[in-house]
């Protein structure tokens, strides 16, 4: 199916959302942070990043605009549960600016995330 990088510092969320995806066919890749999640990005291709924005080294804000720069990105989901005086919602509306394909409010529900990476995938049907 697609290969998908996860990227998030909670190795919980990671294996959660990991096993998912990879139940459901997908290759998954893994990063703790946005550094390495753009070393994963500059050495391979992927189909979807999924990201947190809040992340200690490089958060998914400074992730998502080096993705700006690129000239070929994988499709984006930005994830959030907030932080101590965000809402989440707040979080994900300012990630909105930087071309992200979707948001999503954690703690997931894995229906939830398969409808829209299923979603996100679906091949272009104007281009055909």
């Amino acid at each position: 199916m697609a290969k998908i990088l996860v990227v998030d510092d909670d190795l919980i969320t990671i294996g959660l959302i990991s096993l998912s995806l990879t139940r459901h066919g997908h290759e998954v890749r893994t990063a703790t942070n946005g550094k390495e999640a753009l070393l994963l990005l500059h050495t391979e291709t992927f189909d979807l990043l999924i990201t947190d924005i809040i992340m200690p080294e490089m958060d998914g804000y400074d992730l998502l605009i080096r993705l700006l720069l690129q000239p070929k990105r994988p499709k984006v989901i930005a994830m959030s549960a907030g932080a101590s005086d965000l809402d989440p919602k707040q979080v994900l509306d300012a990630s909105s600016t930087l071309k992200v394909d979707a948001t999503l409010v954690k703690p997931l529900k894995s229906d939830a995330l398969h409808e829209l990476v299923d979603r996100l995938l679906k091949p272009d049907q104007s281009r055909i």
